[in-house]
């Protein structure tokens, strides 16, 4: 091995390890609800066939995703998790080494710092190594980024356009995995369309590139035809989207609490950071009404979602130890990563608007921004949840530690004022955040409370409307048992 290859290797050691012991911890601390749930219909995407009964909560993108696994999991839930954790951290280190190579040709210190960032960041590895939709989506999103990086390399005929094409095809899919990753399709199409406008490189061959972007948006909407189909059999509504709508009932959650974490005892629980803000009765849809109404205390309730949504105390969505020795380090090392991202991201915007910005990383900057601004957008007015805010996190730990290099290198050009003011941000930040963690509680105040929609059709599968749920569970554990009984030996 040579000595340049030496810091990679054990890099990527480290992280392996680190996502080795990630699967094991989640064999004996499993994930629930939402986890289970996406298990469940790939079980019976293999067993009844796709999209027979994805009921009124859920897309059918990762649960088509970890079918294939099936096949390898014997009919266990705890197994198929492990081979999800294992398949995803494979492919989301690939990624990252290809966003990383992409980078290099820019600065070999920007595609080291992506590779520290998302190889070792706590939340990354916690996410992609366990069975949730947050998973493909951080995938999806490294991915993107790597191509919109090529993308601003000179143009070359046939691997321009198919990278386009692939790209949109990947952020249209996207929404199938999560409604939520919405951003990331707006993202890439204001990325194709500012590189289309401003890089110079593109301007000879604008028309095919054009016609590639064209494409691209079409591949990503064939992806959404499947839960439309689905949408026009149950409910003669051609959604692309779930069946059950909750978005109102999301902005009505997020006035009542400003952050909500799920604790694992006797099952899944919440424990909520109640919004002081607010104190009375709220029928599902009403929070956008209390926003305009209230504008002081509306904005007040939007910034503090927002700060919260980049305060960790947990790596994991299904938290078994809510005061856990290690929170104390996570949350500095977070809030210090938001911090120095903040610092050099004004350093780098002054640079960019003084003539420094080169034209050629157009769709990649507007992709993270734009990507990153939506997925902030959307936080704004929920009751937010860590792994909300994963892709902004992963970018601000990004930008921390190309900061941190640069500073190792004397690169960064920081006075002493500057490094003072980033202390007293971050010792304010870990204040407020120690605030708000002092304030949760495991349900919401007597004088807040709210109303569950009544005209939400939000089931697990179609048959439990007739049957109930426990029925359809107990049936389909008493499937699985069966085939696990035929299965070789």
């Amino acid at each position: 091995m040579t000595r340049s290859g030496r810091p990679l290797f054990l890099l990527l050691g480290a992280s392996a390890l680190a996502a080795a012991l990630l699967i094991f911890r989640y064999g004996s601390y499993p994930s629930a609800s939402d986890s289970w749930s996406y298990l469940f219909y790939a079980f019976r995407f293999r067993m009844d066939g796709v999209l027979h009964d994805l009921g009124t909560i859920r897309t059918y993108g990762y649960p088509l995703l970890l079918m294939p696994l099936t096949y390898l999991a014997g009919f266990d839930h705890a197994r198929l998790s492990a081979l999800a954790g294992i398949v995803q951290y494979m492919i989301y280190a690939a990624a990252c080494l290809w966003l990383a190579a992409s980078l290099r040709v820019l600065s070999s210190r920007w595609a080291w710092a992506a590779l520290l960032a998302l190889l070792l960041g706590p939340v990354g590895l916690a996410l992609v190594t366990d069975a949730l939709t947050e998973a493909p989506s951080l995938i999806i999103a490294v991915v993107l980024s790597a191509t919109a990086v090529r993308l601003g390399w000179r143009y070359a005929a046939g691997r321009s356009e198919g990278l386009i094409l692939v790209g949109g095809a990947l952020a249209g899919f996207a929404l199938m995995v999560r409604p939520a990753n919405l951003p990331l399709v707006l993202g890439w199409h204001a990325a194709m369309l500012a590189a289309l406008l401003l890089v110079p490189s593109w301007r000879e061959h604008r028309p095919r590139l054009a016609a590639a972007a064209l494409g691209g948006l079409l591949l990503g909407a064939l992806s959404w035809l499947p839960q439309a189909i689905y949408a026009m059999r149950v409910t003669g509504e051609a959604s692309i989207l779930p069946i059950c709508r909750l978005g109102g009932f999301q902005a009505t959650f997020g006035v009542l609490a400003w952050k909500y974490d799920t604790i694992m005892g006797q099952g899944a629980g919440p424990w909520y950071t109640p919004n002081p803000l607010f104190s009375g009765h709220l029928n599902s849809g009403d929070g956008w009404g209390w926003y305009l109404q209230h504008p002081l205390r509306g904005t007040a309730t939007m910034l503090a979602h927002l700060i919260l949504s980049f305060d960790v105390g947990s790596p994991f969505v299904y938290i078994y130890d809510r005061l856990a020795w290690y929170r104390h380090g996570l949350r500095i090392f977070y809030w210090a990563a938001v911090v120095l991202a903040g610092f050099r991201l004004a350093q780098l915007s002054r640079a960019a608007i003084r003539g420094g910005f080169r034209q050629p990383q157009t769709a990649v900057v507007t992709f993270l921004l734009v990507s990153c601004a939506g997925t902030m957008a959307i936080n704004a007015i929920s009751a937010v949840e860590t792994r909300f805010n994963a892709l902004p996190l992963a970018v601000a730990t990004i930008l921390a530690m190309e900061a941190l290099l640069a500073a190792l290198s004397g690169g960064l050009g920081w006075t002493r004022w500057k490094w003072s003011g980033a202390l007293v941000a971050l010792i304010l930040l870990l204040g407020l955040s120690y605030a708000a963690e002092a304030s949760g509680r495991s349900s919401l105040p007597p004088g807040s409370t709210f109303t569950l929609p009544t005209d939400a059709r939000c089931t697990l599968t179609l048959e439990e409307e007739s049957r109930g749920q426990a029925a359809v569970i107990r049936e389909y554990e008493e499937k699985l048992s069966r085939q696990r009984g035929k299965a070789p030996h």
